[in-house]
């Protein structure tokens, strides 16, 4: 088969336990369109994930995923396909929302003209109502709520892999990614599971003349 990648990994799942990792193979073959993925090592040894794109219009592609797995039964076969086609739907819909909201990161390239202007959020028992709420500020979006009587705004993208942090529950300060458990403080945005993630700073929040709440970079 031509190749023009090819690299193995091992690899961990969430929890971390030493223990239970594994090996997987990646092979790129360009000329069909294809990459093959392999489990060396660990679970699932010896079983296969083929997956096929075709370009099939102005930016639409056919994504056709095989799952090969050996020594399964009938029966067996019936679940773990279920099995796969649920956890390929959820990977790629990850996918699609971390591409895309990469694409709106790149696309805001005037940064520093957005950060001039303050946002009028409206008066402050009124604002508190609405808490939890996300808002859009300088081309971003950033969650605001309430920790001990003092406002918020914290981003709602993850360093890692852009995960969304916009529905996440808040435990004392801290918010955890949903994709790979990546725990941060808002307040900081200190990651306590890996010192070099943090998350990007947010806008200071103001309470101005007449208890109106205002939205501006330091």
């Amino acid at each position: 088969m031509p190749e023009t990648g090819a690299f193995r990994a091992r690899v961990w799942g969430q929890p971390f336990q030493k223990q239970r990792s594994f090996v997987i193979e990646l092979r790129l073959d360009r000329d069909l369109h294809r990459w093959i993925t392999r489990t060396l090592e660990g679970s699932g040894s010896g079983s296969e994930i083929w997956t096929h794109a075709f370009n099939v219009g102005d930016q639409k592609t056919l994504v056709v995923v095989d799952f090969f797995v050996p020594e399964v039964s009938d029966v067996r076969s019936a679940e773990l396909g279920t099995f796969y086609v649920s956890l390929y739907d959820r990977l790629y819909d990850e996918d699609v929302s971390m591409m895309t909201e990469r694409q709106r990161q790149l696309d805001v390239t005037n940064y520093r003209s957005h950060r001039a202007a303050a946002l009028d959020l409206g008066e402050l028992d009124e604002l508190r109502r609405r808490l939890p709420m996300v808002v859009e500020f300088g081309g971003r979006k950033f969650r605001i709520v309430e920790l001990a009587d003092k406002l918020v705004a914290h981003t709602i993208i993850c360093p890692h892999r852009l995960g969304p942090l916009g529905d996440t529950t808040v435990n004392g300060s801290t918010i955890k990614c949903p994709w790979h458990g990546y725990r941060f403080d808002i307040r900081s945005g200190e990651c306590s599971d890996d010192a070099r993630l943090r998350l990007a700073p947010g806008p200071q929040i103001i309470v101005g003349e007449n208890a109106r709440v205002f939205l501006r970079w330091p």
